[in-house]
């Protein structure tokens, strides 16, 4: 990622990542397809109905990611519609964009509030099936939400956003690099449930939770443990402007602007870079961070961070996340960053 950050995508990241619904307790059927074009489904238990041994020999799956910018995308299609879906972990499960469609059950709730305070419209929709890649997911509750400002900001059609939920029975690992994202499914406890051999170096391993849906690590800083959550979804990383001192002094002031929040409200943030943070006893590399009251973000998660790990923190390296056994691990890119 370029030095630089451009306002436009100051402007796009607090669009999308201060609108973003939080899901309690998403727990979708899903079927998993195998190269012998057989169906095996999966109860909300975890439990299948048919022979485990045949879903595991063909159940590794990897997902091309394509770019917008920052956002990283996946091809799926909701019932009979096809097209570009956010990977979002800072979004609890499926989000839909209301372009396309229309129809549902409004609700208005807390979860819906924008960075300047105001209400979002949204409502409910029940779809038949999602599809990305070998997966199927049967019978889910999905948010209705406008996306519109998305695709006006990247120029690409932009179906909705799909959430951490639908990964809590796989291992990711995220390479931005290479464009991939590699599930591996696993049991209760976070164990393989198929031989997979992953050749990567980790240098990093660090303890993640997953909170309200939303995955959450805690990082050491001068001795003050502070509260991240990691989003895949969040082109730009961000610190609250009452994150604790300790964080704060890793920060280098670069400038401020005001930016322009859903209802044309005003908002003054300050850009700055996040240097020398460690994970362990690793440092990872300079981070563009964006500084904000983030508040209404850990009133809609249900949980006080301190900021979001967004792009530039996935571009540190190969990002595997086992939220069953609740590890981050890190394995850095040596070349400079993309």
């Amino acid at each position: 990622m370029s030095k630089k950050l451009t306002f436009t995508l100051f402007i796009f990241s607090f669009l999308l990542v201060f609108s973003k619904p939080v899901q309690k307790e998403f727990t979708p059927n899903f079927f998993l397809k195998t190269t012998d074009s057989k169906k095996f489904i999966y109860n909300s238990d975890g439990q299948t109905q048919t022979s485990r041994k045949k879903i595991i020999n063909h159940s590794i799956v990897v997902i091309p990611l394509k770019r917008a910018g920052n956002l990283l995308l996946i091809e799926a299609s909701i019932d009979s519609i096809s097209g570009n879906f956010i990977l979002d972990t800072g979004a609890g499960g499926l989000v839909l964009n209301s372009t396309y469609f229309r129809d549902g059950k409004p609700v208005f709730d807390a979860a819906g509030v924008g960075v300047n305070q105001s209400n979002i419209e949204r409502k409910k929709k029940i779809v038949d099936s999602l599809k990305f890649n070998t997966l199927v997911f049967k019978k889910l509750n999905a948010d209705v939400i406008n996306l519109g400002h998305i695709e006006n900001s990247k120029g690409i059609k932009i179906l909705g956003l799909i959430g951490s939920s639908f990964f809590k029975d796989f291992e990711m690992i995220l390479d931005i690099r290479n464009s991939s994202l590699t599930l591996c499914p696993v049991d209760r406890k976070g164990v393989h449930l198929v031989e997979f051999k992953d050749t990567n170096h980790y240098e990093i391993v660090q303890k993640i939770d997953l909170v309200n849906n939303v995955i959450i690590t805690h990082i050491p800083i001068n001795g003050k443990k502070v509260c991240f959550c990691i989003d895949t979804g969040a082109e730009n990383c961000l610190i609250d402007n009452q994150a604790p001192d300790e964080l704060m002094q890793l920060l280098q002031i670069k400038g401020r602007k005001t930016l322009t929040g859903s209802g044309n409200k005003k908002v003054e943030v300050f850009f700055a870079s996040l240097n020398e943070l460690k994970i362990g006893e690793q440092s990872l590399d300079s981070m563009n961070v964006i500084i904000t009251n983030l508040s209404t973000m850990s009133s809609g998660y249900g949980i006080n961070i301190g900021g979001m790990l967004g792009f530039d923190f996935l571009n540190q390296g190969i990002i595997k996340m086992n939220i069953n056994s609740k590890t981050l691990s890190i394995s850095k890119y040596k070349e400079e960053k993309i």
